[in-house]
């Protein structure tokens, strides 16, 4: 099997949407992971070298999709997380979208390349955690190597008067007596 085949194959297989699209916002390649996404979500059939953006989606998401696109235009390469909801599962879905600039042999950024990746399992995890946590009494929290807080419970606040968003980014050591 030549590598060219066995690339499309693995690509094909992936449980991950895979598309790219160019600087004129068309949809220049993606796996059938993403074409049959797209029609289970839009009940339409996407193609290529069509625009990339989904209409029925309403003007609010094609703008916010024409921003990531422009951020990987100037050579950012970047993580967003989006959700969604899903009619035939009746609940919302996570991804996690990569957006990574592809440059040809002249060095030129052409072309955007993204992934998305299913985390609905992950969040729900995150989300029952933080719940958790946040019913404690107790005060939980994490800090950097610079000892500063990053993530701070709810009990913060009524066990030491500060609410979780005035104390991170705050070095814990500016608040010992």
């Amino acid at each position: 099997m030549k590598q060219s085949q066995l690339i499309n194959q693995f690509l094909d297989q992936s449980k991950d949407l895979v598309w790219i699209v160019n600087l004129d916002f068309q949809l220049i390649y993606a796996n059938q992971t993403y074409f049959n996404f797209m029609e289970e979500v839009t009940g339409a059939e996407k193609k290529l070298n069509e625009s990339a953006f989904i209409d029925c989606f309403g003007k609010d998401d094609i703008k916010t999709w024409t921003t990531y696109y422009k951020r990987a235009f100037s050579d950012e390469y970047f993580e967003v997380e989006e959700h969604f909801y899903n009619e035939k599962s009746g609940e919302i879905q996570y991804n996690q979208v990569t957006f990574e600039p592809l440059r040809g042999n002249d060095q030129k950024i052409f072309a955007v390349a993204c992934q998305s990746r299913d985390i609905t399992r992950i969040a729900k995890l995150r989300s029952e955690a933080s719940q958790l946590i946040d019913a404690s009494l107790d005060v939980f929290c994490t800090f950097n190597e610079q000892g500063e807080f990053i993530y701070v419970s709810a009990a913060a606040k009524r066990q030491w008067g500060y609410s979780p968003e005035e104390l991170i980014g705050t070095p814990y050591r500016s608040l010992v007596i």
